[in-house]
């Protein structure tokens, strides 16, 4: 009993000096990282206009309100405190009442072990990433590398086509002093039939200190994360993609200067990327809108959840969710393995974000893409190469996002 008690001794010991390691690393440049007074500040918001009558196919969603379904008039139950649609982890259901990034004090602390998907974190975890991706940039602009990884390696279990994701993960994991084992499902014996179960409880087993998933459906990540007993990162699913956005939300902090009561607007096809600018920046306190065409809107459960954090708008209007927008948002009409599809091209055709359609937000208003882009489809070339695109930052910001996930979450 003796010598198993003083083994945990030290492991906790050990564990306790790498979070300070990593604190101290992240807090090494004060100028940038400010202690502030208060975990939040007092929020400024004009008061809410009333509803007014929308057209046909327009989903309105405001925080604490009924869930009306415009088209039929027909008001449905009101969304508990509680996420709707699913189980998810009671903490992120807590909603601060102010969330002004720019007052929070950060821990550069998780209490978590994965990241698997916005649903599941609070905002003060998302403040706490996107300040420790500040502190990342910076360093990095220096050229001053971490050891926050030496001796650990994280595996990337990839299954399909990378150009973002793999660089900023291979490059971020190199410039924190640590080691990476690029994993092709397709060469792995999950491509013979094995069991998620029987991967995912193998690999820590090996010495890896975290895997990065980009092969596995939602539910398929889940399962593995619940097998596994090192951090599991989604790199993306069908469903989500949570680094891109933590990345988008960091971007826009950085050339707005905050995120509290900006508008997003994003127009085309309800995908992944949808769905977690969705959640995202519902739980920063930006209000989201969204443009698609009929039968190619986002998640009806994810806008439930979102719903608890802010306003949420679903139209077919272009013009209507534009408008006053802070940011214009778009992807591709044909996500991730996805077959080519003449007919969903032709419909999305005309939700292509050109010029005129710049024009109806505010004029200082940015332009944003998670790449690839594709020129004349879902986006004009004046647009994605004109002076109010950050798409480049935005890509940038991916590795920024990434190193300060594997700080927080690799012990």
């Amino acid at each position: 009993m003796f010598v198993v008690s003083f083994a945990l001794s030290i492991l906790y010991y050990f564990a306790a000096k790498s979070n300070d390691r990593t604190q101290q690393f992240l807090r090494g440049n004060v100028s940038i990282l400010p202690k502030r007074k208060g975990r939040f500040g007092p929020r400024e918001r004009a008061p809410a206009a009333p509803l007014r009558a929308m057209p046909a196919e327009r989903l309105f969603f405001r925080r604490g309100s009924a869930i009306m379904n415009v088209r039929r008039g027909v008001p449905r139950a009101r969304c508990r405190r509680t996420p709707c649609g699913g189980e998810t982890d009671p903490r992120a259901a807590r909603v601060p009442k102010n969330m002004d990034i720019n007052k929070y004090d950060p821990k550069f602390k998780l209490r978590r072990r994965d990241l698997l998907g916005l649903t599941d974190l609070t905002s003060e975890e998302i403040f706490e990433l996107l300040y420790a991706a500040k502190a990342m940039k910076k360093k990095f602009r220096v050229r001053e590398n971490s050891t926050l990884l030496r001796g650990k390696t994280v595996a990337l279990l990839f299954g399909n086509a990378s150009t973002r994701t793999r660089v900023s993960f291979e490059m971020g994991i190199r410039q924190m002093s640590g080691d990476y084992i690029y994993l092709s499902k397709d060469e792995t014996q999950l491509s013979r039939g094995e069991s998620l179960k029987d991967t995912a409880a193998m690999l820590g087993r090996y010495g890896l200190s975290a895997v990065v998933l980009r092969s596995l459906t939602e539910t398929q990540t889940h399962e593995f994360a619940s097998y596994s007993d090192i951090p599991v990162i989604n790199g993306i699913t069908e469903v989500s993609h949570p680094l891109q956005i933590l990345s988008d939300l960091f971007t826009i902090w950085e050339v707005k200067g905050r995120l509290d009561n900006l508008k997003l607007a994003y127009i085309g096809d309800g995908n992944n990327i949808a769905n977690s600018l969705i959640m995202g920046c519902s739980k920063v306190n930006m209000d989201v809108a969204i443009a698609s065409p009929h039968g190619y809107s986002p998640a009806r459960s994810v806008v439930e959840r979102a719903m608890q954090y802010g306003d949420v708008l679903i139209t077919d209007d272009i013009a209507a969710a534009v408008h006053d927008a802070d940011v214009v948002y778009t992807d591709v009409f044909i996500s991730m393995n996805e077959e080519d599809d003449e007919e969903k091209k032709h419909i999305l055709s005309r939700y292509r974000v050109t010029p005129e359609v710049m024009a109806l937000a505010k004029p200082d208003a940015v332009f944003m893409h998670c790449m690839p882009v594709h020129r004349g489809e879902e986006v004009a070339a004046e647009v994605v190469d004109g002076p109010q695109s950050i798409c480049y930052d935005q890509a940038e910001n991916r590795l920024h996002v990434n190193k300060a996930a594997l700080a927080l979450l690799v012990k």
